[in-house]
């Protein structure tokens, strides 16, 4: 992940370019500047909060941990959305649309403090996940297995460790 910054004191907003994943806690302040995260093609603008971005590839995703939050298209789109907890919003880039559904708060902040939870996770979801934290290439041998589902709350302490709980648990052979 990518987190960039400016230094500069005087301005009138507090605003961060992100490429990549991040999780935010913002103390509600009034006597801060608004606080901005740009990630492609939206700006997410925060008053106090806790949240997840997920910006590595240009379909962004917000996950809304507590506060609120308003969504914006950077440019081209009036639409926007406000978050309330446990909504998670996905850009469409293609029809320039925001798709919304209820997530499992953990689910998104866990990883910060060193762990995944999971609720009834399917295999491909977490594979995706590996695929993204890990960097590993994932492909399944048997379609079936994508649809596996697991629940639990996995230590984020390095790739062999997970692949061997998840293997162990969901009873598959994982290379």
């Amino acid at each position: 992940s990518n987190l960039e910054y400016s230094v500069d004191k005087n301005t009138h907003t507090r605003e961060v370019v992100l490429n990549g994943n991040a999780f935010f806690k913002v103390k509600k302040d009034s006597t801060l500047p608004k606080f901005l995260v740009h990630a492609h093609s939206i700006t997410v603008s925060v008053v106090g909060t806790q949240f997840n971005v997920n910006a590595r590839n240009p379909e962004v995703e917000v996950a809304l941990t507590s506060g609120k939050v308003h969504v914006n298209w950077n440019s081209g789109n009036n639409e926007s959305a406000q978050m309330l907890p446990g909504d998670l919003i996905k850009t469409d880039i293609g029809n320039r649309e925001f798709n919304t559904s209820k997530m499992d708060t953990l689910m998104y902040s866990a990883w910060t403090k060193g762990y995944w939870s999971f609720r009834n996770t399917t295999l491909a979801e977490m594979g995706t996940l590996m695929q993204e934290y890990y960097g590993a290439e994932i492909t399944f041998n048997n379609e079936r297995n994508k649809n596996l589902r697991m629940t639990g709350v996995l230590p984020v302490s390095g790739l062999h460790d997970l692949v061997n709980v998840i293997s162990q648990t969901l009873q598959v052979q994982i290379k």
